[in-house]
C-alpha cells in the first residue's frame, strides 16, 4: 500500500513541477494576471504534494512507544499546511491582481495562453479525479486532499481560458484582473476548506456519513442478546480508525460466550473500515431494569415484559450513557 502512495503522489509531484515550469514561461510571454494566479498556485502544489509524500512515508511507520496509535494522524498536518498554502497563495494573488489594476498591465500573445492552460486544465482534471478515487480506495485522507487540489486548480485553470477567449474575441482587458480576483478568492476559500478539514481530522471530529454506515449495519445485524450499545466512538488515524464503545450483554453469559458476541460485533464494523483499525469493546451486564427494551427469548432472569427495543441511532449511540436508564 506505501509503494502505491508514494508512487501516485511521486506521479503528482513530477506533473506539478513540469506545469510550474511552463505556466511562469507562459506569464512571460503572455502578462496575463489569471495566468500568474495559475503559475502561483502551482507552487503550492509541487511544495504539498511534496510535503504529502514524506507525510504517506511517516503515517507508514509501524507504531511504536511514543505513539501506540500510530502515525497515521500527520496526513492531516499535510492536509492543513496544503490549506495555508493555498489560502496564502490566494491572498497574494490578490494583492497582485490589484497592483494590476493601478498599473494597467495588459495580456498578450492570448492564443499561446489559451492552448497551454487548457492542456494543463485536461491534465489536472484527469489525474486530480484519478488521485482522489486511488486516495479514498487506500484511505489516505493526504492523497485525497492533493487530489481535490489538483482539481481546484483544473477550476482555476479552466475559468482562465473562458477568460482569455472573452478577451480575445471581445478585446476588453479587464476580464482577466477581474478574473484574477475571483480566483484568488476561490482560493482562499478552498484553502480555508482544506484548512477545517484537517482541524477537524486532528481534533477527531467524527466522520458522520460513516458513523451512520456503521450505525445502519449494525442495525441491519442487531442480534437480541445485543441489549445496547453507548459511547460509539470512531477515530481516524491516517489510513486506520481506532473504535471504542460499550455493549450491554446478559449478564449471565459466561467468558467465552461475551467473547464470541463481541468478536461477531466487531466483525461488523470491521466490514466499514481498513485492515489494521483496532476495536476496543467494553461489555457491560445487563440489569433488570433491561427487561423492558430486551426482547430474548426463553430469558429465565426476565424481571419484566418486553415492551420495545432500544433505537439505535448516532445520536444515541455517541452519548456515554446507559439508554435504557
Amino acid at each position: 500500500m506505501t509503494n502505491q502512495k508514494t508512487k501516485w503522489i511521486g506521479i503528482a509531484i513530477l506533473i506539478s513541477v513540469i506545469q510550474s515550469i511552463f505556466k511562469f514561461y507562459t506569464y512571460s510571454l503572455t502578462h496575463s494576471a489569471s495566468i500568474y494566479t495559475d503559475a502561483i498556485e502551482s507552487i503550492a502544489n509541487v511544495l504539498a504534494s511534496s510535503f504529502a509524500l514524506y507525510a504517506i512515508y511517516l503515517s507508514q511507520l509501524p507504531k511504536d512507544q511514543n505513539h501506540p496509535y500510530g502515525h497515521g494522524k500527520v496526513e492531516y498536518f499535510s492536509s492543513g499546511l496544503e490549506g495555508v498554502m493555498i489560502l496564502i497563495s490566494g491572498i497574494y494573488v490578490f494583492y497582485e491582481t490589484i497592483v494590476g489594476f493601478i498599473q494597467e498591465k495588459k495580456p498578450e500573445n492570448l492564443i499561446f495562453g489559451i492552448g497551454f492552460t487548457f492542456i494543463s486544465t485536461m491534465i489536472n482534471l484527469g489525474y486530480g479525479i484519478f488521485l482522489k478515487n486511488k486516495g479514498k480506495e487506500l484511505n489516505s485522507f493526504a492523497m485525497i486532499a492533493d487530489g481535490n487540489h489538483l482539481l481546484s486548480d483544473a477550476v482555476t485553470s479552466s475559468s482562465i481560458v473562458i477568460g482569455l477567449i472573452l478577451i480575445h474575441f471581445t478585446g476588453f482587458e479587464k476580464i482577466d484582473l477581474v478574473l484574477s480576483i475571483f480566483l484568488s478568492i476561490y482560493l482562499i476559500w478552498n484553502g480555508y476548506h482544506l484548512l477545517r478539514k484537517s482541524i477537524g481530522g486532528l481534533m477527531d471530529e467524527t466522520n458522520p456519513k460513516l458513523y451512520a454506515d456503521i450505525v445502519n449495519k449494525l442495525n441491519e445485524n442487531r442480534k437480541s442478546s445485543w441489549i445496547d450499545i453507548h459511547n460509539l466512538r470512531i477515530i481516524q488515524y491516517g489510513s486506520n480508525y481506532h473504535v471504542d464503545c460499550h455493549l450491554t450483554l446478559p449478564y449471565y453469559l459466561n467468558l467465552e460466550k461475551s467473547h464470541d458476541e463481541v468478536i461477531q460485533f466487531e466483525n461488523i464494523i470491521k466490514s466499514h473500515l481498513s485492515i489494521d483499525s483496532e476495536i476496543f469493546t467494553h461489555t457491560d451486564p445487563c440489569l433488570p431494569k433491561c427487561c423492558k427494551s430486551c426482547n430474548l427469548e426463553n430469558c429465565e432472569s426476565r424481571s419484566e415484559d418486553f415492551k420495545d427495543m432500544i433505537a439505535w441511532t448516532p445520536e444515541k449511540l455517541q452519548k456515554n450513557k446507559k439508554h435504557f436508564e
